[in-house]
């Protein structure tokens, strides 16, 4: 019985996603939105049989509460990543993004009418980086948000 009880226990997921197995579990998320400084949590849950990696983000300003849960998937070749970004602005803001998995992370970049939103995810010791550059037609890219992803034990409120 044991063995059966440890199996269960064991992430289930699409083979051709197992780089983002790294970002599965809870993780405290300090960082700053356009210049302000942030903290908050992510977690990384797999779901539907493993073909979604799903970050949800829970951050606040300390006068702002935010949320986002974007699920990643494979894409349509070995490597390719696409996402949907959904957050507490509601549903006129959510959008599909495409990507790719890279050497020491992944890239996906999420398309806006006012611009794109480039999601840099790069490994950083025991954890993550999380850079979002906003890119507007005719106009330099700017740094729009940057996390540092933390281990951190999950609590009853990540679930």
């Amino acid at each position: 019985m044991i063995p059966l009880l440890l199996a269960a226990a064991v992430a289930v997921y699409d083979p051709s996603l197992k780089d983002l197995a790294g970002l599965e579990g809870c993780w405290s998320v300090p960082g700053e939105v356009r210049g302000k400084a942030t903290t908050g949590r992510v977690r990384g849950a797999w779901r539907l049989n493993g073909k979604y990696m799903v970050i949800q983000l829970n951050s606040s300003d300390g006068k702002e509460a935010y949320a986002a849960d974007v699920p990643i998937g494979g894409g349509e070749k070995a490597g390719d990543l696409s996402s949907f970004w959904m957050d507490s602005t509601g549903g006129a803001y959510s959008t599909g993004g495409k990507g790719r998995l890279e050497p020491d992370g992944f890239t996906i970049t999420y398309h806006y009418p006012d611009g794109d939103y480039v999601n840099v995810w790069r490994h950083a010791g025991k954890g993550w980086t999380w850079t979002i550059t906003e890119v507007k037609p005719g106009q330099p890219g700017q740094l729009f948000a940057h996390y540092d992803l933390l281990p951190s034990g999950c609590s009853i409120r990540d679930r």
